[in-house]
Parts: structure tokens; C-alpha cells; sequence
């Protein structure tokens, strides 16, 4: 009995040996050293420039501090996401992604915004993707978020309705941030305005869903969708019609 506990413990400590034996044997092997790096994709230029910083030719690719290369690379504004893979004998293959955007962004010409509200530069592939288009905002430099602190709640309200209800979404052509105190929401199917706030967009979506699918309702106008359990309804006279049959929440 004594002598097969002490046959499993010599086991262990062989396997143990073996796995830092072929540890050490990867940490000085050549086949694992650094021999190129290659980048691929928009601002491959940029990226290329932070991995000369982080790596040199020769050094073990086990060794290579990638949470450190990753995070000055995303913090460069022209990088939106990168991949970074290896392949041996020394490869070291970095490919960057092109920003994907959350909608268009229309001041002058044509932008788009991610989700972190960057302003990004207009990809001709994107002329396939139909996207919401935010009007009213002042473009100031590439990579930065608009001024309006609108912007960011609204993004995010568009992502969940995206998921929560694609076909609203679908119908979503236009959001205007011209106001100061509202934005103002156009749909593809319908003549109505709808106004909201910037702050809970999301359950505002939830409450224009509901007044897209409640059947019949009076054309042209505007709802306003800020107040709770209700969606107020104003004539061009500026008169408030309260609707409250179908469209409580």
C-alpha cells in the first residue's frame, strides 16, 4: 500500500519535471523567437509603428507582453479593434479592423459614429448598410464624440432596440438633435414627428414601438414620447390632444 502512494507521488513529480522541462525548452528554443511581424488592414501604418515599440526581432514569442501592445494600440485613435494571432516558426500576424458604425452621421457630408460615439471617417463598403442617420450635431475632428451629450444614451437606446425590436429599427431613418431640449425622431413609414428625450431612449423606442403597431391614428403632428403612461399628441397649432387609449406602456 505505502509502496503505490509513493509510486503515484514519483508520477507526479516526473510529470511535473517534464512540463518544465518543455516549458524552459519553449522559452529558449529559437523556433519560438520573433522573426517578422505582419499587419494588415486600414492604418496598418499606425499599428505597424506601436509594434516596432513592443517588439524585437529575436525575442521569444512566449515572453511578449500582448496585454501591453494591445492596449497601446487601442489607445490610438485611427485603431478601432485589432487581432493579433502567432503562427511558427515566428510569426507574428496583426490585423486591423476597420471601425464598425453604430449610424451615419450627416453635417456637410456624410460620417459615421461607432458605438463609443467617435466620429469616424466614411467607408465606401458601408453603402450597402442601412443605418439610422443623426442630423443637428457638429462634426469637430475625426475620432472624437460630438459635443452633445445626447448622443451617447441615444446610441445605445438604437443597440437594444436593434435587438429588442429589429423591425422598428428598420423603420428608424432620421434622428435630429437640432433642439436643444429634444431630439426629433422621422420613421420611413410614417408622416407623424416623434420627440424624446436623450436620457431612457431606450424605453422611449419601446414607446413609439407601441404606437407604430397600435393601429390607427391621426396623420402628421408630432408624439411626444418623454412623458409615462402616455404619449401626448400636438396638432400644428400647437394644440395637446392626450392619447391614452392604445398607447399606455
Amino acid at each position: 500500500m505505502l509502496f503505490g502512494i509513493r509510486q503515484r507521488y514519483w508520477w507526479v513529480f516526473i510529470g511535473t519535471l517534464a512540463l518544465v522541462a518543455a516549458a524552459a525548452a519553449a522559452v529558449y528554443s529559437p523556433v519560438f523567437a520573433v522573426r517578422r511581424a505582419i499587419v494588415r488592414g486600414p492604418h496598418a501604418a499606425t499599428l505597424g509603428r506601436v509594434l516596432q515599440r513592443h517588439i524585437n526581432l529575436g525575442e521569444n514569442l512566449i515572453l511578449l507582453s500582448k496585454k501591453e501592445l494591445m492596449r497601446e494600440a487601442l489607445f490610438q485613435d485611427s485603431i478601432g479593434r485589432v487581432t493579433l494571432s502567432y503562427s511558427l516558426p515566428g510569426d507574428i500576424k496583426a490585423v486591423v479592423n476597420q471601425f464598425e458604425p453604430a449610424a451615419f452621421v450627416m453635417e456637410r457630408r456624410l460620417y459615421g459614429i461607432d458605438l463609443l460615439s467617435r466620429i469616424i471617417p466614411y467607408d465606401t463598403a458601408w453603402k450597402q448598410i442601412d443605418l439610422p442617420v443623426l442630423t443637428g450635431l457638429e462634426v469637430r475632428r475625426l475620432f472624437e464624440p460630438p459635443r452633445d451629450h445626447r448622443v451617447a444614451p441615444v446610441l445605445i437606446g438604437l443597440d437594444s432596440i436593434l435587438m429588442i425590436a429589429p423591425e422598428l429599427y428598420g423603420q428608424i431613418a432620421e434622428i435630429d438633435f437640432s433642439d436643444s431640449a429634444f431630439v426629433s425622431i422621422y420613421l420611413t413609414t410614417r408622416s407623424s414627428r416623434f420627440r424624446a428625450v436623450g436620457a431612457d431612449f431606450t424605453t422611449q423606442l419601446l414607446k413609439l414601438y407601441a404606437v407604430v403597431n397600435g393601429g390607427d391614428r391621426k396623420k402628421g403632428g408630432w408624439y411626444d414620447l418623454q412623458y409615462d403612461g402616455m404619449i401626448i399628441w400636438e396638432t400644428n397649432e400647437d394644440k395637446d390632444v392626450t392619447d391614452a387609449d392604445s398607447s399606455r406602456t
